[in-house]
């Protein structure tokens, strides 16, 4: 799951300013290696308390060519605003030098802080650090933060470690150590910076060539073209260009201190890619006819012992990244070489292809039979690996064997994308048919160009080698693909007549794997199960140009057929577009069903086509059924799937799902979620779900109780272009305009919707009836109606089907109705039964708004207050809570990490939407009014 680290470290900083400002002063330590991100979070951290407005910021940042210079480094802080004369004699006495600093940081207005943020301490010459140690616990509680950014304490006595120790012994000082950017993290850098999701593949590739620097990622980030970050979103790759690591990493400092013996352990152990014994290390080193000198690169802080002294380990990600990087590539082929005898498994077979010189039969063998095995055990990422390794060294005619072995088992885990860099050379191949169907195949991964139609109806055509079974079962697979990937821009006519090609095409191809001469193409083999996947995929299709009672009715034949086949890829293939069907007509139960047959149905073997939409079906039937929070770790334990799935489409709708699951349930900002979601109206295809972008924007609004973004999110210039949809969206719409008052328009759109439900409106998200009622309820309180028209409404509404929050937030309506009538009791217990399902399922972001009615239902007059409180935002409903209590714009910012000025806008709002003119008028409107006698 992507992480917002940006988001992550500007709410540290917020804590961290929270916790100094209550405590009169901090010492903070800030430890990680070169480019973990401490510069950018100490400048974070000065713009938080610099908002505060709380007194003088002050940035002071060691260098290298001081270290050696007595002073140089206070007089460096003194110069930062705190002394009109900051020179200091070398030779002056320390404890002056102390009493002259501590004056400087102290003399303050009362009341102000002093904050210094210091960064690059490691450089902090010998008699500075004297004069700090002596400082810090004079001043840091006494209205002083002091924040030092360092690289990692290299020996015990250094001035890291120092630090380290006394923020470590008081609870009221901090630490944070920085590690190298991990993959989630850049996943969540891609959608700060570009706007749109990565695949984990992608991501682990920057890291790879980053080592999870910040300025490396936002560096490879930077480089991108603006048509490339347009089109990001249908790709699976990122490039990366000219990526240098820096020439004098001071990482790899100790390196260059040691000789040659010391250097050799460390560059061993880093090469290594999992943890050896010293004897290892030891036999690597004779093999290599050379010394060794374990005990001097421990010393030096490059390798750590581990696991009790048994092992050794790189001491950081960063160092044996580094060291990887600096070494040429012949002392890297011949470390790896001696490592390929002391390890084993696909470690050894990497450090055996990588310590080769050239391709040879014995190698050869060697690979192919672990790729064999590997493939046996489901483990294509390791035989990936081992492919791609040997295409780096065989030639000739076996490069092109070994090239097109790697590009068929792409196609057999679904990962074609891994192997487009490959399609010029496999364009240049001898003629063959198996070239040109894997020609096309992998360049239909290339979701940013139209398919090629006339290339592939060549391809299919029949001729005279349709004999031969590897012929015939090459082209049944081909189309088969070909209905799969060019859904997204062919019409239903020609869908239709590629279905039925391909279904003929199976029925012409062999049923038996003997009958083939190339055995790399067995697994195609599935005539039965592939026709039936085809029908799968046809009926899902058609839902939107036939009527609702026949695609149930073809739902229904299908399922049956589906179950019949065996477990695995091609059970779930066909299973997920019934999935999808089940959805369309309206049936999440079903959907729910055998979106998890689906899933339970794919083994450890290559995965189905459907991958990534059978989980998205199965979190959208989830998240309707109310099982909101099995919903979000479905999408989240499945995202590598998603991103990985050849329909990319799923990402977005993925998205989508994830931002509304996280404004009902308030666990996460759905804001990134959303900014990738947005890109789902705009694909050049549309796919399943294609309206959830907006449905997210609507729920997250609703949330926040913003009709008018409601209403803005469903204007008909943003869903006008949607075809295939259940139009969900309309009834958040018709409740906004209802909330706004625009009854006319609210009207009009319900009595639409009447005539639309059951075929293109589905009352998944609020029944017909509850919007009549509501329409009825607001008519009486603008024309006076009868009000006792909409009780029967809202009793229609609740006797019929309701998912779970719908149930809940009609009763809730249907509370105020009867409360609004003098029934208070009858009121109370449909705002008490809304509290408990709310609780139930999980929609945290409506508890307040659920319980707050059900509180005040049950006191006279007090339903006359629910609109008003209805109106708050969360943020604002919790600032309204502290003001009911009496609390000061001081005691809420800290309460809550904000800053003051943030509270008092807050404010504002609050009172104006109370209709109250003062802070005090809060609490009778909160707590509704007192009891008439």
């Amino acid at each position: 799951m992507p992480q917002n680290v940006s988001q992550i470290r500007g709410r540290q900083a917020e804590e961290l300013t929270a916790d100094a400002l209550r405590s009169d002063g901090m010492l903070l330590l800030v430890t990680g290696l070169t480019g973990t991100g401490k510069t950018t979070f100490l400048r974070t951290l000065g713009e938080h308390i610099d908002h505060e407005n709380v007194g003088p910021v002050h940035y002071v940042s060691a260098d290298e060519f001081e270290v050696d210079i007595p002073f140089s480094f206070i007089e460096r802080i003194l110069s930062a605003g705190m002394s009109r004369n900051a020179q200091i004699d070398p030779a002056t006495p320390s404890a002056e030098v102390a009493n002259r600093l501590l004056h400087a940081l102290v003399e303050l207005p009362e009341g102000a802080l002093r904050t210094v943020l210091i960064d690059n301490a490691h450089w902090i010459d010998g008699a500075s650090v004297r004069v700090l140690r002596y400082i810090i616990p004079r001043v840091v509680q006494q209205r002083v933060i002091l924040a030092f950014a360092t690289r990692y304490r290299d020996h015990p006595e250094s001035f890291a470690a120092h630090l380290s120790r006394v923020t470590d012994a008081n609870p009221q000082h901090r630490r944070l150590d920085f590690a190298p950017l991990t993959v989630p993290e850049i996943k969540g850098l891609a959608i700060e910076h570009l706007g749109t999701g990565i695949s984990t593949t992608a991501a682990e590739k920057i890291l790879g060539a980053t080592g999870g620097t910040f300025s490396g990622v936002e560096r490879v980030f930077s480089q991108l073209t603006p048509e490339e970050v347009r089109q990001l979103h249908l790709t699976w790759d990122i490039p990366i260009r000219d990526w240098v690591p820096m020439d004098e990493d001071p990482t790899l400092r100790p390196y260059t201190e040691l000789d040659e013996a010391g250097r050799l352990a460390a560059e061993i152990v880093c090469l290594a890619s999992q943890e050896l014994s010293a004897s290892e290390v030891q036999s690597v080193a004779e093999c290599l006819g050379t010394e060794v000198d374990i005990a001097a690169a421990v010393a030096s802080s490059l390798i750590v012992e581990s696991g009790f002294g048994a092992t050794l380990a790189p001491a950081h990600p960063l160092i044996s990244y580094s060291l990887r990087q600096r070494l040429s590539s012949e002392r890297s082929r011949l470390i790896s070489g001696a490592l390929a005898g002391v390890t084993d498994g696909f470690i050894a077979l990497s450090h055996a292809l990588d310590g080769a010189v050239e391709w040879d039969a014995a190698l050869a063998r060697t690979v192919d039979a672990y790729v064999a095995d590997a493939v046996e055990r489901g483990s294509f990422a390791q035989a990936y690996e081992a492919l791609r390794g040997a295409l780096g060294l065989a030639t000739g005619a076996e490069r092109e064997r070994v090239l097109l072995d790697l590009v068929l088992l792409n196609l057999r885990n679904k990962t074609g994308f891994a192997v487009l860099e490959f399609l010029p050379e496999l364009e240049a191949l001898p003629s063959s048919l198996l070239r040109e169907c894997v020609v096309i195949a992998i360049s239909m991964y290339r979701f940013e160009r139209p398919p090629e139609s006339e290339r592939l109806d060549l391809a299919l055509e029949r001729s005279a080698d349709d004999t031969d079974a590897d012929a015939r079962t090459l082209r049944a697979f081909l189309a088969s693909i070909a209905v799969i990937m060019t859904a997204r821009t062919r019409r239903i006519d020609e869908a239709t007549q590629l279905v039925e090609r391909a279904k003929r095409l199976w029925e012409l191809a062999p049923e038996d794997d003997a009958t083939l001469s190339d055995p790399r193409l067995s697994w195609m083999i599935a005539p039965r199960a592939y026709a039936l996947i085809l029908e799968s995929r046809y009926a899902a299709q058609m839902v939107a140009h036939q009527s609702i009672d026949r695609s149930r009715e073809s739902l229904v034949a299908l399922i049956g057929r589906a179950r019949e086949l065996a477990p695995g890829a091609h059970r779930a293939d066909a299973l997920a577009p019934l999935a999808q069907l089940a959805m369309s007509v309206g049936d999440p139960e079903l959907a729910r069903e055998l979106s998890s047959e689906a899933i339970a149905s794919v083994g450890t073997g290559a995965p189905p086509w459907a991958a990534g939409t059978i989980r998205v079906v199965h979190a959208h039937s989830l998240m309707l059924l109310g099982a909101l929070h099995e919903a979000r770790a479905s999408l989240n334990e499945a995202e590598e799937v998603i991103y990985g799935s050849l329909e990319v489409g799923v990402r977005l709708t993925s998205s989508a799902l994830r931002a509304t699951i996280a404004a009902t349930t308030g666990h996460e900002d759905p804001h990134q979620l959303l900014i990738v979601a947005s890109r789902l109206p705009h694909l050049p295809w549309e796919g399943y779900g294609a309206d959830l972008a907006v449905m997210a924007e609507c729920e997250v609004a609703r949330v926040n109780r913003d009709p008018n973004a409601i209403i803005a999110a469903t204007e008909i210039s943003r869903t006008g272009q949607f075809t295939g949809t259940q139009h969900g969206y309309l009834t958040y719409r018709a409740h906004a305009l209802l909330d706004t008052g625009r009854l006319a328009e609210a009207e009009e759109l319900v009595d639409a919707l009447a005539q639309w439900r059951n075929t293109t409106w589905w009352e998944l998200w609020g029944s017909l009836a509850w919007l009549r009622a509501r329409v009825a309820d607001v008519r009486a309180a603008q024309h006076g109606d009868r009000a006792d028209l909409p009780e029967q409404h809202y009793r229609d509404a609740l006797d019929g089907e309701n998912t779970p929050l719908v149930e809940a937030l009609t009763r809730s309506d249907f509370a105020v109705h009867l409360a609004n009538r003098g029934r208070t009791a009858e009121a109370q217990e449909h705002a008490q039964l809304a509290s408990e399902i709310v609780t139930r399922i999980g929609a945290r972001a409506y508890l307040s708004y659920v319980t707050e009615r059900a509180a005040r239902l049950s006191e006279p007059g007090g339903a006359a207050h629910l609109d008003l409180v209805a109106a708050l935002t969360p943020r604002e409903d919790e600032i309204a809570r502290y003001l009911a209590d009496g609390r000061s714009t001081k005691f809420i910012a800290e309460a809550l990490f904000v800053s003051p000025a943030t509270v008092r806008f807050h404010v504002a709002n609050v009172l104006r939407k109370l209709q109250v003119s003062s802070r005090s008028e809060v609490s009778r409107v909160m707590r509704g009014p007192l009891p008439t006698a």
